[in-house]
């Protein structure tokens, strides 16, 4: 069992362990206020390999997961809940999917990576990831914040048409 803690004075660290147990075929993760969540696998971005290693990143923002096959992915604070619940992340993946190409298509072209787009949004790099990779449909506060890091318009960000 692949198991990790995040001993942190910040009050604002949210998960405060994160483990993956073979047996269940799923993830344990306890949180800071003491709710403690099993994420059934597979999840967004699990490739169904052995799971090698848990740890949690930043000030319990995240936890990732490193797979046999050498994927690697992470799984905001935010989002645990909703996996638990077993609910989707997208409410339409044809549409997560066209967004996050354009957003990856407009970053890549003004020179950003990840990161750097995810820090002017104010958002986590992880949370780029998935709206790139189409397993999560942005609301409208991601969008403005998006369109504005990226000047461009929201509507060049969900139009079917191209840019």
């Amino acid at each position: 069992m692949s198991l990790a803690y995040k001993l942190s004075a910040s009050k604002e660290a949210r998960i405060w362990a994160a483990s993956y147990d073979p047996k269940r075929n799923a993830f344990r993760v306890a949180m800071e206020d003491g709710q403690i969540f099993l994420l059934k696998r597979p999840i967004p971005e699990d490739d169904h390999s052995e799971v090698l290693d848990v740890y949690i990143e930043g000030d319990g923002e995240i936890f990732t997961v490193v797979q046999a096959s050498g994927n690697e992915f992470s799984v905001p604070w935010d989002v645990i809940q909703t996996l638990s619940s077993g609910k989707t992340m997208t409410s339409d993946p044809e549409v997560g999917k066209r967004i996050g190409q354009r957003v990856k298509a407009l970053r890549k072209e003004r020179g950003l990576t990840q990161d750097q787009l995810a820090k002017m949004a104010g958002f986590k790099r992880p949370n780029i990831s998935r709206l790139e990779a189409g397993i999560h449909v942005p609301g409208l506060p991601l969008l403005e914040r998006l369109a504005e890091s990226l000047q461009v318009k929201i509507s060049d960000l969900i139009s079917a048409g191209t840019l």
